[in-house]
């Protein structure tokens, strides 16, 4: 087994730990006597690789700062579904029953934000310019929202953003990770 020593940033700080990670060679996994797969070690080869890459992912974004940019908050957002319910009816004495669609409607508050990760160790003046971009991608993000529904914001910041910070950052847009996604807290699903 191998000591393996990670580093990851916590709310009190940076954070260095020892894990194990015990190397397996694929052909000690893959098959058993009768020469048949063995599910069982590879299954730990597999928690074992994964375990590794975790903590790689883990000590590679100790480095990084992530900032949260609120796009657009809309109250009052209408959500629909159909669900099938059994109806019954007599019909000359005889009782028949049929699936029938029922409609429900429920209203939500739903709020599109964009992530945005970058290394910490960029200057001032880059980190500033990624926000200014940031802002900018935000607002193309509300107009394709408005123009095309929730679907076109994420594209339209991508786009905007990449373009801006191209050309104000240069080659360092390759480190700053975008996310657009969006959070709903919703109200019971009433029958209409």
């Amino acid at each position: 087994m191998e000591r393996v020593k990670i580093g990851y940033m916590t709310e009190k700080g940076y954070v260095e730990e020892e894990v194990t990670f015990e190397e397996f060679s694929l052909e000690e996994a893959e098959y058993n006597e009768d020469q048949e797969l063995n599910w069982e070690k590879l299954e730990d080869v597999i928690s074992a690789n994964s375990l590794f890459r975790s903590a790689v992912d883990i000590a590679a974004d100790a480095h990084r700062e992530t900032k949260r940019l609120d796009i657009a908050s809309i109250h009052s957002w209408p959500e629909f579904k159909t669900d099938w319910k059994m109806t019954c009816v007599k019909v000359l004495g005889k009782k028949i029953c049929t699936k029938t669609p029922q409609l429900f409607t429920r209203m939500c508050h739903r709020k599109v934000y964009a992530e945005l990760s970058y290394p910490s160790n960029f200057t001032d003046k880059v980190k500033s310019d990624i926000i200014d971009c940031a802002v900018i991608a935000a607002s193309a993000a509300v107009a394709a929202a408005i123009a095309t529904g929730a679907a076109g914001a994420a594209p339209a910041f991508e786009v905007s953003f990449k373009g801006c910070a191209l050309a104000k950052i240069g080659d360092l847009v390759k480190d700053v990770r975008i996310n657009v996604n969006s959070d709903a807290s919703c109200g019971g699903w009433t029958p209409r």
